[in-house]
């Protein structure tokens, strides 16, 4: 007959797999208290040493542009508006895609731009996509009812 209150033996189990045998290798270590402090301390010191600001500036490599046509169909809006914005947007430099949805009387196109560290939204960028977006505007002029 076998005892209840026994503490069962810790014999290593044929059947673990590898996370119940490294499991299994730390119960009775005289490491894992150490292995826990240290833990314990790294946290710590990443904590206090990881640089924090108030107000971060975050660099977001994208433009949204939108253009209001009332009374338009989603069609009219995308083969008057949305796709001669996405061609002329698409010749600016550093213009990775382009995306535009197209509702009724709205036209809205997502500009997004290769990243790189010296590359910084509110710069030339931003400018030569507004002016690509405007040039044919000013060469047309008013638009006619």
């Amino acid at each position: 007959m076998k005892d209840q209150g026994a503490i069962p033996s810790r014999q290593p189990k044929h059947d673990l797999r590898l996370a119940g045998r490294i499991a299994y290798g730390f119960i009775d270590s005289k490491l894992t208290p150490v292995v826990i402090v240290a833990a314990l301390l790294l946290g710590a010191f990443s904590i206090f040493e990881t640089p924090r600001e108030e107000e971060p500036q975050i660099v977001v490599p994208m433009l949204d542009v939108f253009v209001q046509m009332p009374g338009a169909s989603p069609e009219e809006i995308s083969q008057r508006v949305s796709l001669p914005m996405e061609r002329l947007l698409r010749e600016v430099p550093g213009v990775e895609y382009v995306y535009s949805i197209s509702q009724p009387g709205m036209s809205m196109l997502i500009v997004r731009y290769i990243f790189t560290r010296t590359h910084f939204i509110g710069t030339n960028t931003t400018a030569a996509s507004a002016e690509a977006v405007a040039k044919p505007c000013w060469r047309r002029g008013p638009r006619e009812a």
